[in-house]
């Protein structure tokens, strides 16, 4: 008997701890104890359509009912960009860390996708572009929508006459100080990602879709109880960013309803804002994207 109790003891903590990271939703609801105001959190996939978001019926509704919406960058912020890169590259220098048969691949893409200015992108610049081309030329289906989900969420509350309010200042800066910062460490490391990003592309090789997958059938893993693998660019991209997000999220959930749309990488790990968001007195709960 008491062999079978520890079984069961054991079973429902593993279902406890499998059921935390894999909650089957992308939409977590926040409240305080004391705090009238219901906020949600929302894992965005930049790539993925919004006739996706559309599909997530609790999801929208939450959003209309919201007196706010908070987002990784505005759509003004964007137009208002004018940032260049502070030290333009050109294909001497990718000659430089990438190998012969490398090149031959990166002269294939530029080739295939007709567009010679990647050459003058620091590489992880361009691996940010690339990994948005191949996932929406070849995980992607639905190209109904031309915008991103972020764009597309932005403008449904602008058609509300919400306020949209930008988490980051400009997300320019931030890529081009992340590569000024640390490109001595990592641009051989982005080099052999983005040629390999090529690769794929041009092999219309279709096993990086997965995540995107993933995503679309709620079985993301939230990883919650994990640290986040140690790296600058994970320090500068979520970590820095997520300890910024919490102090603003935290002013606003206390002065109103907030709906919040972040790439859901944002809301994982340990130093993910539903557990930094906990740690400061929050209940984040998971529920159901779809009524």
């Amino acid at each position: 008997m008491t062999k079978i109790l520890y079984l069961l003891s054991a079973l429902f903590f593993a279902n406890l701890v499998y059921g935390q990271d894999y909650p089957k939703t992308l939409l977590w609801r926040v409240t305080k104890k004391g705090n009238k105001n219901e906020s949600y959190l929302f894992g965005t996939f930049h790539e993925v359509s919004p006739t996706f978001f559309n599909s997530l019926s609790n999801a929208v509704d939450k959003l209309h009912k919201s007196d706010v919406l908070f987002v990784e960058e505005s759509i003004s912020n964007t137009k208002q960009s004018t940032v260049q890169e502070e030290s333009a590259w050109n294909f001497e220098k990718w000659k430089a860390i990438i190998a012969k048969e490398q090149e031959d691949i990166f002269h294939e893409y530029v080739e295939k996708i007709a567009d010679t200015t990647i050459y003058a992108r620091n590489p992880l610049s361009l691996l940010i572009g690339i990994s948005r081309y191949y996932m929406t030329t070849f995980c992607e289906s639905d190209t109904s929508l031309a915008d991103l989900m972020d764009t597309h969420i932005q403008k449904l509350a602008l058609k509300e006459d919400k306020q949209v309010h930008s988490l980051d200042i400009n997300q320019d800066v931030m890529i081009n100080s992340i590569h000024k910062t640390f490109s001595k460490q990592l641009d051989s490391n982005y080099a052999f990602n983005c040629i390999r990003g090529m690769k794929s592309t041009l092999d219309s090789n279709l096993s990086a879709c997965e995540l995107m997958n993933t995503y679309r059938t709620l079985n993301f893993n939230y990883e919650l109880d994990t640290d986040i693998k140690q790296g600058a660019d994970n320090t500068l991209l979520l970590t820095d960013r997520n300890n910024k997000w919490t102090t603003i999220l935290d002013k606003a959930f206390l002065s109103g309803n907030c709906f919040v749309a972040v790439g859901i990488r944002h809301l994982c790990y340990k130093q993910g804002l539903v557990q930094q968001l906990r740690r400061i007195g929050y209940e984040v709960t998971p529920i159901p994207p779809r009524l």
